[in-house]
């Protein structure tokens, strides 16, 4: 509800209270208690541990293949196929990976791999050999993604051994198989290489977002010292030892609020709507997105998707098709 208030403030249609209602539909949620931000990034993620004091509602599997649907799919969405490289074999080891989603360039950009804990919570830098190989032994480093700020020089990646991609390598080199880090938050070792049906509840809502509804919702009130707050709370969970000072920000716009939850949820949906109701999508896609600046197909229509012909067919034509489609 507090997302919804949060959206339709935005909107012409909206009422003058929206955001008003935003801030007390999540300040609720927040001090009656009932859910707590994990002290640390990485356990609401572990495995095994889905059902924490941060998740408020998550769509929950089994491992009961019987009441177990189709699964889980999040696992093999936000990643790419290491199976092909020496030493390396299709199994559930680093999970069933294939580009479907596949995070940009600058996503990586906007953490600070040395202060941010949830940069190696988030993605995948470092493969070794499962299999005995050529030249290689089960357990040996066959692929590493250096911190996207700390890239190597090419003698270095000569020396190696293993594969090296820097950062400005990622999607442009077929050489290297267009290797980039996968999101690996939703990591299922139980899912297997060849079948899809993951056994790990699907977080669909957790407070950490709470957080910066809350924050996003000051920030239209023009209240930037309670935005800046719960923005800081997410900041400093997240900082490595000793960086929970310098993770503090001191300005706050509706960039700042973009990044951050950016950096807090990449890969838990949400970005579509953020951009859309913020009105950034087309000018974000456009100027953070390589491939979909390659191609120039994001226009603003795209803020409305297309409506099912069989929805429109089911109202005798009453229903209109959204401009563009």
């Amino acid at each position: 509800l507090a997302r919804v208030y949060l959206t339709r403030g935005y909107q012409n249609f909206g009422n003058t209270n929206d955001f008003e209602q935003a801030v007390a539909w999540s300040s609720t949620l927040i001090t009656e208690g009932k859910h707590a931000l994990l002290s640390n990034y990485a356990d609401i993620f572990a495995l095994g541990q889905e059902r924490n004091k941060e998740v408020i509602f998550a769509v929950m599997y089994s491992t009961d293949a019987l009441v177990n649907g189709k699964g889980n799919i999040n696992h093999s969405s936000f990643g790419q196929d290491v199976s092909r490289l020496p030493g390396m074999e299709p199994s559930g080891v680093y999970g069933k990976l294939k580009p479907v989603n596949v995070p940009t360039r600058f996503l990586h950009t906007l953490y600070e791999p040395s202060k941010d804990s949830r940069y190696d919570v988030t993605f995948k830098r470092l493969f070794t050999a499962t299999v005995d190989a050529a030249d290689i032994s089960m357990g040996d480093t066959v692929l590493y993604f250096p911190p996207w700020d700390s890239e190597w020089p090419q003698a270095d990646m000569e020396q190696a051994g293993f594969l090296v991609v820097n950062h400005h390598e990622y999607y442009g080199s077929p050489a290297k198989f267009l290797q980039f880090p996968p999101l690996w938050k939703f990591y299922d070792p139980d899912a297997g290489y060849f079948v899809n049906n993951g056994r790990r509840d699907y977080l669909l809502f957790r407070l950490a977002e709470t957080y910066l509804i809350l924050a996003e919702a000051y920030y239209q009130l023009g209240n930037e010292t309670q935005a800046l707050l719960y923005i800081n709370k997410l900041r400093q969970r997240a900082a490595l030892p000793g960086y929970e000072e310098a993770m503090v920000l001191s300005g706050v716009d509706v960039n700042t609020i973009l990044d951050e939850r950016a950096r807090e949820l990449a890969g838990e949906y949400q970005r579509w709507f953020d951009l859309k109701r913020t009105g950034k999508l087309v000018e974000r896609v456009r100027k953070y997105n390589e491939r979909a600046a390659e191609v120039n197909q994001i226009d603003n229509y795209h803020e409305l998707r297309p409506i099912p012909q069989v929805e429109i067919d089911r109202t005798n034509h009453k229903i209109r098709q959204n401009d563009g489609y």
